[in-house]
């Protein structure tokens, strides 16, 4: 029976599910908050719009995505206007949140019931819009709307990070975490009590504040690994994936737009360049890939895909640093050799010789880098494929019916690992009758 069972079965029965009055008053939660949001977003376009086109001149009362006098100028030089500044800065914001908030429709829509499915959707409301600057720019109008974005900023960050915690059942794994959810939100209430307190975080040096974000998000991602191994069932680990390869992905890619550009390119990734605003726009698509695997994960959809994802992530991206630091360091050595050589720059025919170095050495360096992740993360798929591959040239050669028998019986031991395998041939008295005949 089901009331028999031990703890750790309930953990593996999945999410909570939301009925009656819980259910009603979830849903009118929601709705509000996805109205407010879309109101703060569709109002914040026009005012965003008359702000950025006009330069601050003082940066203590800029608004985050407000430009300079420097910056106006710098885009003038490049033959560019603030009107284009701003259009495609809203472009950005708006289409980010606007994918934010599809998402979290279509999860709500979905999974009405679930409580997890609406706990993801109503972090995907706050978190898409109210994280944007063309949204936090709307607080610079008025204190009331000050009040309230602040208020969808903080239950944005606050929901995000507790769902590590939660997800994918909605239940607090290992116990503990709740007082770590506790312990975000007491992050944030000083600010609404007394912005001035000492207990505000807010007013803590970075020295202090990165330490505590960091170690508060670490115990979040300690309780998904933990969740993972010792609690989760197969689909559920699925699901940890999925929000785990956007997390990290999204991770890796904002650093490295912020931290190459800024360490090779600081005069050209300055604000107001166009490399700035390409770096804009590609770091909102890279924040993208987090709630859209989020939403991938809650809705079910296509669960047994992140492997395969995964392994290609690692084989290409490992493939495309490795060509990257080949192609680098080959027209730097090459341009030098024929420059001394031939006493010219000699930088074009390095570029075309590091090129077609490149273009030999993609397939079998592809080919090595998968071999290695296949060994060293997917080991027993691996042994899987070859055993299989074994079987199949086996039985090229092989009439023996029961030396047939005895190699399958090994591949599925081998790859199954079943306690006990059966080999059932059906009777064919019409091949019987032709071997034995000879005929």
């Amino acid at each position: 029976m089901q009331t028999t069972l031990p703890s750790r079965k309930y953990y593996l029965s999945g999410s909570v599910r939301m009925h009656g009055i819980w259910l009603a008053a979830a849903q009118v939660i929601w709705v509000l908050a996805a109205g407010i949001s879309l109101v703060a977003l569709v109002i914040s376009i026009p005012v965003g719009y008359e702000r950025m086109t006009v330069p601050c001149l003082s940066e203590a009362v800029c608004a985050p995505d407000q430009v300079m006098l420097d910056v106006a100028q710098r885009l003038s030089e490049q033959g560019l206007s603030l009107q284009f500044y701003a259009l495609q800065s809203i472009v950005v914001s708006a289409g980010f949140s606007l994918i934010c908030l599809a998402a979290a429709v279509l999860i709500f829509l979905r999974r009405p019931k679930e409580a997890m499915a609406w706990y993801v959707s109503l972090t995907l409301v706050f978190f898409g819009v109210f994280i944007t600057e063309l949204v936090d720019g709307l607080g610079y109008a008025s204190p009331v709307w000050r009040w309230i974005v602040d208020l969808g900023s903080s239950a944005g960050w606050v929901l995000f990070a507790c769902m590590l915690y939660l997800f994918p059942t909605g239940r607090f794994v290992p116990g503990w975490t709740r007082w770590m959810a506790l312990a975000w939100v007491m992050t944030q209430l000083p600010y609404y009590i007394d912005p001035y307190s000492p207990f505000n975080m807010g007013t803590w040096p970075l020295e202090l504040q990165f330490p505590l974000i960091l170690g508060l998000f670490g115990t979040g991602l300690w309780a998904q690994v933990y969740r993972f191994r010792r609690v989760s069932s197969p689909a559920q680990r699925q699901q940890t994936k999925w929000v785990l390869f956007g997390l990290h992905i999204t991770v890796l890619s904002i650093l490295f737009l912020s931290v190459i550009p800024d360490t090779f390119f600081p005069e050209r990734a300055a604000p107001g360049t166009i490399l700035a605003m390409a770096l804009d726009g590609l770091s909102a698509l890279a924040i993208l890939i987090l709630p859209l695997s989020i939403a991938m994960a809650v809705m079910h959809n296509r669960l047994w895909d992140i492997d395969l994802l995964i392994n290609r992530t690692l084989v290409y991206g490992l493939l495309s640093l490795m060509l990257g630091l080949v192609y680098l360091g080959g027209v730097l050595v090459l341009q030098e050799a024929i420059a001394g050589l031939s006493g010219g720059a000699g930088s074009s025919l390095a570029t075309v010789a590091t090129t077609m170095l490149l273009a030999a050495l993609f397939t079998p360096l592809r080919r090595r880098i998968q071999l290695m992740i296949d060994l060293r993360f997917y080991r027993r798929r691996y042994n899987a494929e070859q055993a299989v591959a074994r079987l199949g040239n086996a039985l090229r050669s092989e009439v023996d019916l029961n030396r047939i028998t005895d190699h399958l019986v090994e591949v599925v031991q081998e790859t199954v690992q079943p306690e006990t395998v059966w080999v059932w041939l059906r009777e064919n008295p019409a091949a019987q009758d032709r071997f034995a005949g000879g005929d």
